[in-house]
């Protein structure tokens, strides 16, 4: 099969026809290459177009083998992909790094129903992923002109897919939460629906007994350290910490789960709201 990967055109035409790939060499060959459009600044050709395909194949191909997904799993966590110009600001490598870690959680998600890849590669990954977490400092959401970089939501689909693998360790676990924190108590504004994506995270990470919950417990105050200055304004950190909890809280009231965790979360909010505060 010919494929133009770098053609709107014929990834456009691939795309509609399902994009179907018998040989499984072949798939994960145009996997890796499409890897290299996640760095455009053009959305259509970055987002809607060559991740859209690449995780259908990830996800549909059926005779993917382990050695195919490592292939591709190894590639995206390397310092041409998911640390690509780790560490800028303001510019376009951010789409690279965080369409990058996309793939991963693609990846994991595919090996966590189909069980291909071996505890080492999984591990591999999955502190890849951490130190990404930590080390990721453009922390944009949508960029005008250029679309979607949503770099902290990105991760936290990332720690999500992490959180739930089976080869998780106890200690990774924990530093998925270190993780967390790190990102919701950014130095910038989260404006663009993180606060919706990290709540989701640490709700199905409590949710499907991934940790425990005294863990839990014990992670949730640290919230309400260095938030506010002199006046009830919150600083970034205070800010993005109270949408947190507050997308956190609804998460837990409308599925009707864990009033205890519910009243643990409420407490913490209450500590840092303004309202509360005042009252």
């Amino acid at each position: 099969m010919k494929l133009d990967l770098f053609s709107k055109g014929g990834l456009y035409n691939f795309l509609e026809g399902g994009c179907s790939v018998e040989d499984a060499g072949e798939a994960t060959d145009i996997c890796v290459w499409l890897l290299e459009n996640l760095g455009s600044p053009d959305a259509e050709l970055r987002d809607g177009l060559s991740f859209t395909i690449l995780a259908k194949i990830l996800m549909e191909t059926p005779n993917l083998e382990g050695s195919h997904l490592k292939q591709v799993l190894q590639t995206a966590i390397d310092d041409e992909h998911l640390f690509y110009r780790i560490g800028e600001t303001g510019s376009d490598s951010v789409f690279m790094r965080s369409f990058s870690v996309l793939v991963v959680a693609a990846v994991l998600e595919r090996d966590g129903r189909d069980n291909l890849l071996d505890t080492d590669t999984v591990r591999e990954a999955i502190a890849a992923v951490l130190r990404y977490a930590l080390e990721e400092e453009d922390k944009r959401g949508y960029v005008a002109k250029k679309g979607w970089a949503h770099s902290v939501a990105h991760t936290s689909d990332a720690l999500d897919s992490c959180i739930v693998h089976r080869y998780i360790t106890v200690e990774q676990t924990d530093l998925a939460l270190d993780a967390l924190r790190h990102l919701i108590m950014s130095r910038d504004y989260l404006v663009h629906d993180e606060d919706g994506r990290l709540a989701e995270t640490v709700y199905r990470m409590v949710k499907l007994n991934r940790v425990e919950f005294d863990i839990v417990k014990d992670w949730m105050p640290g919230f309400a350290q260095h938030t506010y200055g002199t006046s009830l304004e919150p600083s970034a950190p205070g800010w993005n910490a109270q949408n947190f909890l507050r997308r956190l809280y609804l998460r837990l009231h409308w599925a009707g789960d864990s009033d205890y965790f519910k009243a643990v979360v409420e407490e913490t909010l209450k500590s840092v709201d303004p309202l509360a505060i005042q009252s």
